[in-house]
């Protein structure tokens, strides 16, 4: 049997460090937003407008799982409610269960969240990789804890394998690769960089800060967001992965990506580029940059809601996420919204024919 710790005191979660470390070492496609690293820092940047769900699954006397989650005020069509969700917050494309077995911690986290007193509204989980990771884990796990649910498409994703590209699409590739190259060598001296710390290496790391406060301008814009996008570097860099690429043209910076590298999957936090009408310069960036990778051993290049736009041209497979939903009971609001989320889906539905129905 399982029992749950929960842990609502951010203070406390020092000491557990160790535990989620470990977890997280043993996490089936790991991602940098399930690490302490990233928790720490989205919760200094929003959480004291929110309150803190982190639920430790124990089989035993042993940890075997973690679900982070927080509580937040979103408004609705309906009005101000209280949401229980993932902290991704439109960072990364998927976020899940921390540990070897999230089948059961999933399950042993859900049943919890039934048993115990429901401050919040809505019960929902964005950013679940169905498709492939996932496989119905969490709706299986919804239906098991008695919790009904409501389950859609939620962000559009795109991954590139590089891994699986054949000697043909290599071949093409590179020679756009080639060309653009030698249109961007008319415009001037260019040079493309790239700082990769996987490990803690002071001089890998004083590197890494030194691109990215060279790109911190291009690829955050405002003083507000270079300082957050600067807090989420140092804690790449505090997990072991962080990686940056910089492409120079006559030494400014014309296009910066800053990414997260975890076993053979990298996944873009931020990208820009100087002029979006440069083709030749976004071609060599992003060519030098999988090709690159594809170098280092990286199997996939995985893009979220904040870079899925650039991956145009580069034979990009669509990888969606999904949102599953539980509207707490007793709370008119959450039903009143229930229904009207009902009544959207079938209205958008297409009807069926009359040979579909009879």
């Amino acid at each position: 049997m399982f029992h749950v710790a929960e842990i609502n005191d951010p203070a406390k979660l020092a000491s557990f460090s160790l535990v989620w470390q470990s977890l997280w070492d043993r996490t089936p496609q790991r991602s940098f937003f399930q690490t302490r690293d990233w928790f720490d820092c989205y919760w200094r940047h929003v959480g004291a407008n929110r309150k803190l769900r982190v639920l430790m699954v124990i089989s035993a006397t042993r940890p075997i799982g973690i679900v982070p989650l927080v509580i937040k005020r979103t408004e609705t069509a309906l009005g101000s409610l209280r949401v229980l969700t993932y902290p991704l917050d439109g960072w990364g494309p998927f976020f899940g269960p921390i540990g070897s077995d999230p089948t059961a911690t999933m399950f042993g986290a859900l049943k919890h969240l039934a048993q115990t007193r429901r401050d919040w509204d809505l019960l929902d989980l964005r950013g679940v990789d169905d498709d492939r990771l996932d496989q119905g884990r969490t709706a299986n796990a919804f239906r098991l804890a008695g919790l009904p649910m409501t389950q859609r498409v939620w962000e559009g994703n795109r991954e590139i394998a590089v891994g699986n590209w054949s000697t043909g699409d290599q071949f093409l590739l590179r020679r756009r690769l080639r060309d653009a190259e030698k249109i961007l060598s008319q415009q001037g001296v260019w040079e493309f960089e790239r700082s990769r710390a996987l490990e803690s290496d002071p001089w890998e790391a004083a590197r890494s800060r030194s691109l990215l406060e060279a790109a911190l301008p291009l690829l955050a814009g405002s003083d507000e967001a270079m300082a957050k996008l600067n807090e989420v570097h140092t804690s790449t860099l505090c997990a072991n992965v962080s990686d940056i690429c910089v492409l120079r043209i006559n030494g400014h910076v014309a296009a910066a990506a800053l990414n997260t590298v975890a076993g053979e999957i990298v996944t873009p936090l931020a990208l820009n580029f100087h002029h979006t009408g440069n083709e030749a310069a976004k071609t060599v960036f992003f060519g030098r940059m999988l090709f690159d990778g594809l170098e280092r051993g990286d199997g996939s290049y995985l893009f979220g809601p904040r870079t899925v736009n650039w991956t145009d041209g580069w034979l990009p497979v669509d990888r969606p996420s999904y949102r599953l939903t539980h509207f707490a009971g007793m709370k008119p609001r959450a039903q009143l919204l229930r229904l009207n989320e009902l009544r959207k889906q079938w209205w958008q539905s297409p009807p069926k024919s009359a040979a579909a129905t009879a």
